[in-house]
């Protein structure tokens, strides 16, 4: 967790109908550093962000934003971030879309009571609409590829220039249309350069997805294997088990 708020900038957004907002938090041990009691409970980054969204929605409709449709997005770490507030129930009503926090019980005022494998065991997870991108080499770093967060470049202003080709105009046109779609609608299986993307079946033991290999070639895919579930699960781990005892539900 490092950098600042401004290292992703609004220019690919500029021309765009929406109102891009991001903010500062507090990282490393001064956001979320835990002495597991009520001296350092943890969790301050999250905290941060909580008063920031609150800010947002009190406040955006004065810079010509919509109060009923707020939708919280982020990139690496602040996609964790995301995740944890959809886990968190300080955060709910504060946007409407769709990080290495602690466990704070201690806290007298937790914001995470309990370990996040027992809130998702319990479905005590804030139903929204949700969408996820990864890449092709997500463990490697720019310049390696189709590295971690080079998705999001195209999206946002970072270090590497997706601007500079055709091709890479093209591949942001396309990445910046779902986002803002996905944002002004929610997920109602939409049409992306003539593909229908369909959303996850709750069900199914295979997961489907969009593949965008290029500007002109997209198409749906099903994988039950994604991330290497099956080596992961041939493993003799049980991590969130051994946290968290069956019986206790």
């Amino acid at each position: 967790m490092f950098n600042y708020g401004g290292f992703q900038g609004p220019e690919i957004l500029l021309d765009k109908n929406v109102v891009y907002v991001n903010f500062n938090y507090r990282l490393g041990p001064l956001g979320f550093l835990s002495t597991e009691d009520d001296v350092v409970p943890g969790n301050n980054g999250l905290k941060d962000q909580i008063v920031a969204l609150k800010f947002i929605r009190e406040h955006i409709k004065h810079f010509g934003g919509n109060t009923n449709s707020i939708t919280l997005a982020g990139n690496s770490a602040g996609g964790a971030s995301v995740h944890f507030h959809c886990l968190i129930k300080k955060s709910r009503g504060q946007y409407l879309g769709k990080v290495a926090a602690v466990v704070d019980t201690w806290s007298r005022d937790p914001l995470l009571p309990m370990h996040p494998y027992e809130l998702l065991k319990k479905k005590m997870v804030y139903d929204i609409p949700w969408l996820v991108s990864h890449v092709g080499s997500e463990g490697l770093y720019p310049a390696a590829g189709a590295a971690h967060g080079d998705d999001a470049s195209y999206i946002l202003n970072m270090s590497l220039n997706t601007q500079s080709d055709e091709n890479d105009r093209k591949m942001s046109d396309i990445l910046v249309n779902i986002w803002l779609s996905f944002a002004e609608m929610g997920f109602r299986e939409p049409e992306v350069c003539n593909v229908n993307w369909t959303q996850v079946s709750k069900s199914s033991k295979q997961t489907d997805y969009l593949k965008i290999s290029s500007p002109n070639d997209l198409e749906m895919e099903a994988n039950s294997n994604m991330g290497h579930v099956q080596f992961w699960n041939s493993l003799p781990i049980n991590e969130n088990e051994k946290l968290l005892q069956e019986n206790d539900w």
